[in-house]
C-alpha cells in the first residue's frame, strides 16, 4: 500500500470499528436499479482511468448522499490517485472483477475519489482509517451510512478478501441495520478540545530542543530517514531539524540530516539519470522505490535542498535542487504550469517499467569502456531485482569510480555525463502515463522553490519560470473581487475545477510572498494576504480547523492543529506566511490576531512532535531571537 509511517490512534476506537463488521451468513442480494459507470472519459485522468471498470461508479456530490438515503445503501467511498501503485493493483483484482461489480451495484453506491481533487474530503476519511485501525495509505476505501457516518474502512485487500467485507457489511445492514446504527453511533463524533495556553518564550524554547530528541528517537542514524521499513523523504520533520539546527547546531543532527539528504540524492530515491525524486523506497536502505514522481514532493524537496546547501554548507545539495528544478521543468510542464504527478507504471502497465534496465540491455547501448564504468557506478550487471530489470542506484562515488578504474576525475565525470545522456536518450522512448492536472497549491510550492532558487543563482533561467507560475497561478487558478479571492482546486483540460482546499490557499499564498520578495512588485504582497486571509476564512474558526467537507464527518470534526503530511501542515504554513505577512505590510491588528492563535494545539504539539513538526517550525520562526541564549548542542 502506498503508505506513510503508521499513526496509532485509540484503541477503544480500534476495538469499537473491529466490532461493527462482524462474520454472519451470507444472504440473497437485493435487487437495485441499472446504473452505469459515470466517470468513462471524465477529464480528471484518475477517474477517467476507471471509466471502463464494470462498476457503476459515480463522483462524489451531494446526489450521492441524497441517493443513498432514498434507496437506503451503504456508500463505498474509494479514494487513490493517478500515480498510486497499490490502487491499480486493487483495480485490476477487484473494480474489474465482474462477480464483485455485480454484487457491488446490486447493492452499495460505489464512489471513485481522486484524492487529489478532494484533498479534504481524502483527510477527513483518512482521520477515521487512523483512529479506527490504527494504519492509512491508498487505496482508502471507506463505507459510509446513507446519513454520512464512516463505519469500516480498509486500505489495499486481494478480491477475495474484498469481497467477503462487501458481503459482511451488506448482511449486517439488511440484516441488523438499527444495531449497526447504534454502535456507528458511540463512535466519538465531534471536536476535540482547543485550550489555549498562554506561551512564554522559555516555554517555546524548551519544548523545541526537547522536541528535537524526540523526532530524533525515530531517526535511522545509519542509513538515514525515519522508521525501518520503507523510507519516505519525510520532509517536514527534516525541514524542522534543519532549520533548528542553524539556530542551534547539534553535531547529533548535522551527522543524521548528511546521512540523510545523502542517501535521499544518491540512492534509489533519485532518478540518476533525469532527475527529480520518487515517492518513497519499499526498503529502510533507499534502495527500491515506488516509482510514482509527485509533484508536491519534488517542489517541496527542491526547497529543502536548497535551504540544505546554505545551512549546511554544501555546494553540492544546491545542485541537487537545481536538478530537480530542472527535472521539473522538462519533464512536468505543461500548459503554463506543472503536472500533478508522472505514474508508477508504464504504458505497458509494469511497475517502473520505464525506469528499470537489464544488464544485456546496457551492453547493447553502451561500449565496452562505458559498461565498464556504470558498472563501477551503479553495479548494473548484478541478476536483476525486478522483473523489469534494475533500478540505477550509486554504489560507488564518482572519487571512487575514479580510484578503483585507475582514471582521473574528470575523466570519469565526463563519460559518466555521456553515459547518461545516451540512457536517457534510451529511455524518453519509453512512455510514462501523466496525471496532467494542475493543482494550484503545489504550483504554489513550486513557484516558492524557483523565487528561491532565482535569487540564489540568479545567472539562471528560474526567474522566467517562476514568473510564469504567478501568471498561471493568479491568471487561471484565481478569481479576485475587490477583498474576495477564491482559487480552484486544479486546471484540468484548460479548465479551473474543483474549490481550493486550504493547503491551496496555504501554499499559494507561500508562492506569492515569495515572488513578492524576490521578483514581483507591493501590490503582489497584498494579494499574497487576501489570499491567505481567504484560507483562514475558508479552513479556521475559534474552536480550530474544519475537516468534515459538509456531506460525511469524521473524528474529529474540528483540530487545534492540523498534522504535518508529505508536505507542510498547510495550517502550520498558512500561520508562518501570515505572520511574515502581517510584519511586512506592518498590519498590527492582524499580527495580533495571529499571535493569538500561535498557542493553539500547543499541548498536542509537545505530546507529538514528530507528527507537527510544521508547526514547531513555525514557532521557531515566529518567535524572535528564541535561541539567542539557547545552549549549543
Amino acid at each position: 500500500m502506498d503508505t506513510d509511517l503508521e499513526n496509532p490512534m485509540m484503541s477503544v476506537v480500534t476495538r469499537m470499528s473491529a466490532g461493527i463488521v462482524l462474520l454472519v451468513a451470507l444472504t440473497l442480494p437485493m435487487s437495485a436499479a441499472a446504473q452505469s459507470n459515470q466517470l468513462k472519459d471524465h477529464p480528471v485522468p484518475y477517474l477517467a482511468l476507471h471509466g471502463d471498470d464494470p462498476i457503476h461508479w459515480r463522483e462524489w456530490g451531494p446526489e450521492v448522499m441524497a441517493e443513498a438515503r432514498q434507496s437506503n445503501r451503504i456508500v463505498l467511498l474509494s479514494i487513490g490517485y493517478f500515480s498510486c501503485h497499490w490502487c491499480h493493483v486493487m483495480q485490476q483484482e477487484s473494480f474489474q472483477n465482474p462477480q464483485i461489480a455485480d454484487f457491488a451495484n446490486r447493492h452499495f453506491i460505489f464512489v471513485k475519489v481522486d484524492k487529489e481533487m478532494n484533498p479534504l474530503l481524502d483527510e477527513a476519511m483518512m482521520a477515521f482509517a487512523q483512529a479506527t485501525t490504527g494504519r492509512g495509505g491508498w487505496p482508502l476505501n471507506v463505507f459510509v451510512t446513507p446519513d454520512g457516518l464512516p463505519m469500516h474502512a480498509l486500505l489495499y485487500v486481494p478480491a477475495e478478501q474484498f469481497q467477503e467485507v462487501l458481503v459482511r457489511i451488506q448482511t449486517v445492514w439488511e440484516s441488523d441495520g438499527d444495531r449497526l446504527q447504534e454502535l456507528i453511533n458511540r463512535l466519538p463524533w465531534g471536536d476535540e478540545p482547543s485550550p489555549v495556553e498562554k506561551l512564554e518564550r522559555d516555554d517555546i524554547t524548551r519544548t523545541l530542543v526537547a522536541a528535537r530528541q524526540q523526532v530524533l528517537e525515530r531517526a535511522d542514524f545509519f542509513q538515514g530517514g525515519f522508521g525501518s521499513q520503507r523510507k519516505f523523504p519525510s520532509t517536514p520533520q527534516i525541514a524542522y531539524l534543519l532549520a533548528l539546527q542553524e539556530v542551534s547546531p547539534s553535531e547529533e543532527t548535522r551527522d543524521f540530516l548528511l546521512t540523510t539528504l545523502d542517501a535521499m540524492a544518491t540512492l534509489g530515491l533519485w532518478d540518476h539519470l533525469a532527475g527529480g525524486f520518487f515517492r518513497y523506497t519499499v526498503d529502510p536502505g533507499w534502495e527500491i522505490p515506488h516509482f510514482e514522481k509527485m509533484l508536491y514532493d519534488n517542489a517541496s524537496l527542491a526547497n529543502l535542498y536548497l535551504d540544505a546547501g546554505r545551512i549546511l554548507e554544501r555546494d553540492d545539495y544546491g545542485q541537487v535542487a537545481r536538478d530537480t528544478l530542472d527535472f521539473m521543468h522538462r519533464f512536468m510542464w505543461q500548459d503554463g504550469a506543472l503536472v500533478s504527478s508522472l505514474s508508477a507504471v508504464d504504458s505497458n502497465n509494469v511497475e517502473g517499467g520505464a525506469y528499470l534496465w537489464h544488464a544485456e540491455e546496457l551492453q547493447q547501448l553502451l561500449d565496452e569502456e562505458e559498461f565498464a564504468m556504470a558498472e563501477a557506478a551503479w553495479n548494473v550487471a548484478r541478476p536483476a531485482e525486478l522483473e523489469a530489470g534494475n533500478h540505477l542506484r550509486r554504489v560507488r562515488s564518482a572519487d571512487e569510480v575514479a580510484s578503483r578504474l585507475g582514471r582521473d576525475i574528470d575523466e570519469v565525470n565526463d563519460t559518466m555525463a555521456q553515459i547518461e545522456g545516451k540512457l536517457l536518450k534510451a529511455r524518453i522512448s519509453r512512455e510514462v502515463p501523466v496525471d496532467d492536472k494542475l493543482v494550484s497549491g503545489w504550483n504554489g510550492l513550486a513557484l516558492e522553490a524557483y523565487c528561491k532558487a532565482a535569487h540564489r543563482y540568479p545567472d539562471s533561467d528560474y526567474a522566467d519560470t517562476a514568473r510564469r507560475l504567478y501568471e498561471f497561478l493568479t491568471a487561471r487558478a484565481m478569481s479576485v473581487t475587490g477583498d474576495e479571492v477564491t482559487l480552484a482546486r486544479a486546471v484540468v483540460g484548460g479548465i479551473p475545477r474543483g474549490d481550493g482546499a486550504l493547503e491551496d490557499y496555504a501554499y499559494v499564498a507561500r508562492g506569492l510572498y515569495q515572488w513578492a520578495r524576490y521578483g514581483g512588485n507591493p501590490g503582489d504582497l497584498e494579494l499574497a494576504a487576501k489570499v491567505a486571509r481567504a484560507g483562514w476564512a475558508m479552513g479556521f474558526d475559534d474552536s480550530g480547523w474544519r475537516r468534515s467537507p459538509g456531506l460525511v464527518r469524521t473524528i474529529p470534526e474540528k483540530v487545534p492543529v492540523i498534522e504535518d503530511g508529505p508536505t507542510l501542515s498547510p495550517s502550520a504554513s498558512l500561520l508562518l506566511t501570515s505572520v511574515l505577512l502581517a510584519e511586512e505590510l506592518k498590519d498590527e491588528d492582524w499580527l495580533r490576531q495571529l499571535e493569538d492563535r500561535i498557542p493553539l494545539g500547543f499541548s498536542q504539539v509537545k505530546s507529538a512532535p514528530y507528527w507537527y513538526s510544521g508547526q514547531l517550525m513555525t514557532l521557531l520562526n515566529v518567535s524572535e531571537s528564541t535561541f539567542q541564549q539557547a545552549p549549543k548542542q
